[in-house]
């Protein structure tokens, strides 16, 4: 039997996720949450609060109890996801997903093979974004950098 701070931790990462991952707002967030918590299970929850960064806040700013993932990063481990604009020069990384609402963007991110699953090396930051995708160098606007996620190597 689940403890009342475990369903709305599961309600409230539901809303989390639904809210930055998949820009769902409103009522569509609400009942898409409601229905996702009861499938979660706490491994999930925390696979889940760890790739959005152990959010303390659900996006009507009520608190996210904190779960063993969250306790954990607390002694040093950072968050599983990050974006691409965030990541150092030299390091490699593999995408996650790519969370943008210009689906012309992502078409063209799709066609130079920049993919979940791919792994890009930052070359540089400034003035432009380039980074290494296999034997392609790439530039990109800090924009279109800031909507890859990633996960460090």
């Amino acid at each position: 039997m689940r403890v009342p701070a475990e369903i709305v931790r599961l309600h409230r990462l539901a809303e989390r996720l639904l809210a930055d991952v998949l820009d769902i707002t409103g009522e569509p967030m609400e009942r898409s949450a409601c229905r996702f918590e009861h499938t979660l299970n706490r491994d999930v929850a925390d696979s889940i609060c760890t790739m959005l960064g152990h959010p303390t806040t659900c996006p009507h700013g009520r608190a996210i109890p904190q779960g063993e993932c969250c306790r954990l990063a607390a002694k040093g481990a950072g968050p599983l996801a990050l974006a691409l604009s965030e990541v150092e020069c030299g390091r490699t990384a593999r995408v996650l997903y790519i969370a943008t609402l210009h689906h012309d963007r992502l078409d063209r991110l799709a066609s130079m093979g920049l993919l979940p699953g791919a792994e890009v090396r930052v070359h540089q930051r400034r003035p432009a974004f380039v980074i290494q995708l296999g034997e392609t160098m790439l530039a990109l606007d800090e924009a279109v950098a800031r909507d890859i996620w990633v996960r460090l190597k």
